[in-house]
């Protein structure tokens, strides 16, 4: 009796362990297969009721039970890297064990292997006489929606009295938006006015490094936006990492989850080409890592995570001479961010000078809290934005637009004549005030 009690003891942990993590009879392209807890396949060819082929989804086997998931439109699963690749680079056959590992060479993005308007090297440039180049700049704000910055800035600046592009149409923003302190209701009148929202994770921490830790922050505050202020899941492509600081050693983590829940788009990561001397930068995709010498806050993912575009932050030229990534954190007047409105009209103005001999676009990645803090700063916004606008060639755009426009160039001329795509100012209908 004794020692059938000691047996049934040592087999049960066995046994639930097996109950629990196993995930039994799953249809792959191997035929039926069970797989073990964490293990990965490829869904067979024909899966689901669109037929899809083999890859597009992928399984995973947690705790026992067997999880579908899409692999972004036109990547599919390899099961030797473990995450969605071009179709020609992945394969769904069970890789054989290696025996030892061979460090791989190096590849360089190139021409050959970087094709638009699948893949975009570091370092970028538009097909075009960089005269017919439109100039873009994306004003963004990171973190809560309050009723105050609500009241006090985005209703005059961009919905009250917007600003215009050359097509006619008001400008659009973007919106980085952590959940704590936000009302929905004030982020959806701002989406209705036509303005970007992405996400900038729930509890604006970033000491997350677990997968499923960093989806939750993520793709969770993807989700709120949606559910609390009526914005469609769909049209919130982007992320931008709070404090700048990427999930997971080098940022893997990050860009991996951007990857699986069907984001396109990444803006967290800063360079200092401009104040090294060398051009800011364009969007650019990660198919390939980036040197660590470009990423001056230490960090750079370590691997690819294709068709990932990262939208960087091409660090300003403060007063003082030295460089900054979020343009509320270089200096103004000497030593501080604070100064007249000319002083913050001649910061924006000189730093745009910059980019527009480049025909780069400029960012303008703030907090609202600058503009509360410096009542002076928002003025000079409004001189500088009057003045470039004036121009028929300035557009105030968001980071999709951006890169839709990479995705299939136009010159400044074409894009005035392109009613379609920019003249169209039939948006969602915006509620009166």
């Amino acid at each position: 009796m004794a020692v059938s009690r000691m047996l049934a003891f040592a087999v049960l942990p066995a046994l639930v362990a097996l109950i629990n993590a196993d995930c039994f009879f799953v249809d792959t392209p191997q035929g039926v297969r069970d797989l073990v807890e964490g293990e990965y396949a490829c869904t067979p060819d024909g899966y689901g009721p669109d037929k899809m082929e083999a890859g597009a989804w992928f399984i995973q086997c947690e705790n026992g039970n067997t999880n579908y998931r899409p692999c972004p439109a036109h990547l599919r699963w390899d099961m030797k890297n473990q995450h969605c690749v071009w179709p020609h680079l992945a394969s769904c056959d069970i890789p054989e064990p290696e025996e030892e590992v061979i460090e791989e060479e190096k590849i360089t993005c190139n021409s050959t292997n970087c094709v638009a308007p699948d893949c975009y090297c570091y370092g970028y440039e538009p097909p075009m006489n960089k005269s017919d180049i439109p100039h873009f700049i994306m004003l963004t704000f990171d973190d809560a929606v309050t009723s105050n910055m609500f009241s006090r800035i985005y209703l005059n600046l961009l919905i009250r009295k917007p600003f215009y592009n050359p097509n006619k149409c008001p400008i659009k923003t973007t919106f980085f938006i952590a959940n704590q302190y936000t009302d929905y209701r004030f982020v959806k009148h701002l989406y209705n006015a036509g303005h970007e929202m992405a996400s900038h994770s729930v509890n604006h921490t970033s000491t997350e490094d677990e997968a499923d830790d960093v989806a939750a922050e993520i793709y969770g505050q993807k989700k709120i936006i949606s559910e609390k202020a009526g914005v469609p899941l769909e049209e919130i492509h982007g992320f931008r990492s709070p404090y700048l600081d990427l999930y997971g050693e080098g940022g893997d983590v990050q860009f991996d989850v951007i990857s699986k829940y069907n984001m396109s788009w990444d803006s967290s990561i800063t360079n200092v080409e401009i104040f090294a001397g060398r051009k800011p930068l364009w969007p650019f995709t990660m198919d390939f890592p980036i040197e660590m010498d470009r990423c001056p806050m230490g960090e750079c993912p370590l691997k690819g995570h294709p068709g990932v575009f990262e939208v960087p932050i091409n660090g300003w030229i403060g007063s003082n001479g030295f460089s900054c990534g979020m343009i509320d954190a270089c200096s103004i007047n000497g030593a501080e961010f604070t100064g007249t409105t000319n002083d913050f009209y001649t910061f924006f103005k000189s730093n745009f000078e910059l980019f527009y001999k480049e025909r780069v676009p400029m960012h303008m990645f703030t907090h609202a809290a600058m503009f509360i803090k410096s009542p002076t700063a928002l003025q000079g916004l409004k001189v500088f934005m009057r003045e470039v606008l004036a121009k028929d060639n300035v557009w105030f755009v968001t980071p999709t637009q951006v890169i839709d426009w990479m995705k299939n160039p136009q010159t400044n001329a074409q894009m005035l004549a392109d009613d379609e795509k920019w003249g169209n100012c039939q948006k969602r209908q915006m509620r009166r005030y």
